[in-house]
């Protein structure tokens, strides 16, 4: 079933929030969205846990990188925080099964981990920090990352994570445009899952993330799998170190 939004029995939205533009290819949406089947399905429904919200926040994170907005991902748990809530949950638990509402929250945007067929970057990690196995180096390291951005004229760092679908899209293309440069720029890429102590340290929220530096100081930043702002912005960043 489909229906044009506003056009249901709903009514009209309350509030309309622009999340942007998408430069993922329509068939490797259709291919993600058939992922998402295994995960809502009509048995798997939960009021509170696996909703509509849920569905659209995963497909926002997909298409363009950034979560829908935290007061919409927020409602179960703010539900839940009021004597009404609290009365009403073991009624809502009766019928959907237990909640996860309990659990500690995530440090991290990124929700509701996708099937494998988003694989997680593999292999052992060399004592420096990073993984021999990557075409571009994973950092593990805080101090071996901060020491590279120092060291380099142009640095880009590609924030990652294992439950992130459109890391899996725009991955091989930040690995091609990065190797394309050769010596003018410095690439890195970083599982916020695995190395934590840097997401914090640069305050992640969501992946993918790039950030770029130019001698050591920040120069730019965005969020989200545009192939066309990553390009433009390494070319703007090799510009700018070697005009």
């Amino acid at each position: 079933m489909s229906a044009i939004p506003g056009t249901t029995h709903h009514g009209q939205p309350i509030e309309r929030i622009d999340m942007g533009t998408t430069e993922i290819p329509q068939e490797v949406f259709m291919e993600f969205m058939d992922n998402m089947r295994e995960t809502y399905t009509a048995d798997a429904y939960h009021l509170l846990d696996n909703n509509c919200n849920n569905f659209s926040n995963d497909v926002c994170q997909f298409l363009v990188g950034r979560p829908i907005p935290s007061h919409i991902t927020s409602l179960p748990q703010d539900f839940l925080s009021t004597p009404f809530g609290q009365a009403m949950r073991p009624m809502i638990e009766n019928m959907f099964g237990p909640s996860r509402q309990a659990a500690a929250p995530s440090p991290f945007q990124q929700q509701a981990p996708v099937p494998s067929q988003f694989p997680t970057p593999a292999g052992p990690l060399a004592s420096s920090g990073v993984s021999s196995t990557a075409t571009v180096p994973y950092m593990t390291d805080l101090n071996r990352l901060q020491s590279i951005i120092r060291n380099n004229t142009a640095t880009v760092v590609y924030f990652t994570s294992a439950t992130c679908p459109p890391c899996r899209v725009i991955a091989p293309i930040y690995d091609e445009l990065v190797l394309s440069k050769g010596k003018q720029i410095m690439g890195v890429k970083v599982d916020v899952g695995m190395a934590q102590a840097i997401g914090r340290a640069y305050e992640i929220r969501s992946t993918p993330t790039f950030m770029f530096f130019l001698r050591g100081e920040k120069f730019s930043q965005f969020s989200g799998a545009n192939q066309a702002e990553l390009r433009s912005s390494i070319d703007l960043l090799i510009y700018s170190a070697h005009p």
